[in-house]
């Protein structure tokens, strides 16, 4: 069991032994119906109770080690764990479903099974797929359009000129709070 599409099964197979409710995301879901692109590891949303993400490291078994650091993933603030299969480092990453957003609730209550990597998997819908695929991709979108503006604007007037610091500094704000998105962060950083 080495391939990337045998380590996914084995997880859903663990995953369904286990009877842990899970979403098949990423790459895997997008493969489902649309292009199929490569992917160096397996997205899964996860609802768990205390003591089955040790259980599932056991089920998959000896190859597999858990990180004990919990991450936050940066789009959704979603908490994530990551399982690697050593011999490979491929990645199994579960993120927990997020209830306190409605959008990541009904998506997760909206999946339905599907055959892909030769079983049954619960997937997202195709709306749900595209739908999470430009929010992933809108903050990036965000970033380097506003980046190669303010390349622009140095390029043409200097990089300590007022009018690239006045017409070119994006002032977007995220939508769910006050504060200025991460790519206005990151843009305020003086470009040298």
């Amino acid at each position: 069991m080495n391939s990337e599409e045998e380590l996914t099964a084995a997880a859903v197979d663990a995953l369904e032994a286990l009877q842990i409710d899970y979403m098949l995301v990423g790459a895997y879901s997008s493969n489902a119906y649309g292009i199929a692109r490569s992917t160096h590891d397996a997205d899964f949303v996860v609802v768990v109770q205390p003591g089955q993400l040790r259980a599932l490291v056991e089920r998959l078994g000896p190859e597999f080690s858990l990180d004990r650091q919990i991450r936050m993933e940066g789009i959704t603030g979603s908490v994530r764990n990551i399982i690697t299969h050593q011999p490979t480092h491929f990645d199994i990453e579960l993120f927990r479903l997020n209830a306190k957003d409605e959008h990541h609730d009904e998506r997760f209550r909206r999946r339905h099974p599907i055959e892909e990597i030769q079983r049954d998997a619960w997937i997202p819908t195709p709306e749900d797929v595209v739908i999470q695929n430009f929010a992933g991709s809108a903050e990036r979108i965000w970033m380097m359009s506003s980046v190669s503006c303010r390349l622009a604007a140095q390029a043409s007037t200097g990089p300590t000129s007022d009018l690239g610091q006045r017409n070119m500094e994006p002032t977007r704000y995220c939508k769910n709070c006050s504060r200025k998105s991460r790519s206005y962060l990151i843009l305020n950083r003086r470009l040298d």
